[in-house]
């Protein structure tokens, strides 16, 4: 099932950063793991109550889900375990979700196949329609980045 959005020409922020290319809006120092098949990446916009989130991607440029081969589902959960392992070691959330988005209709934004891994804490107003996302200054998920590098869930 093709359902594609990806505009002609389209230059993919995810598989930039894959390259070793910054964008705008990251850089490769935001990448906090990554494997043969899979990589997980601090979000450059984060949600106002559950700052930090990750992006757990398939290296390969993979649209949406639509499309993800049937080998690369597996990594692609298993990475973003990982990452939510992560998120509890090192910020200590209550919890976390993952998030997936495919079409404009879905909201997806970014035509890269990518699962938000949200950090999550009691009565953090997640799912309540107050709720936003914000900018991130390249600086805050630098240093994020570099707290997650160092978990131990990374291991396995």
């Amino acid at each position: 099932m093709r359902r594609s959005h990806e505009p002609a020409g389209y230059s993919c922020p995810f598989c930039r950063l894959l390259a070793g290319e910054s964008t705008p809006i990251s850089t490769p120092a935001n990448i906090v793991y990554r494997d043969a098949a899979t990589a997980a990446l601090v979000a450059p916009r984060w949600w106002e109550t559950n700052p930090g989130n990750l992006l757990v991607i398939p290296v390969d440029h993979v649209e949406n889900l639509y499309d993800l081969p049937s080998h690369l589902a597996g990594p692609l959960l298993a990475t973003a375990r990982r990452a939510a392992r992560a998120l509890v070691e090192v910020d200590g959330c209550d919890g976390t979700s993952l998030r997936q988005h495919n079409e404009p209709a879905g909201s997806q934004d970014v035509w890269h196949l990518h699962i938000h891994v949200v950090p999550r804490w009691n009565d953090d107003a997640f799912y309540r329609s107050e709720h936003r996302m914000r900018a991130v200054e390249l600086g805050e998920p630098h240093a994020y980045a570099s707290r997650l590098r160092a978990a131990v869930s990374w291991r396995d």
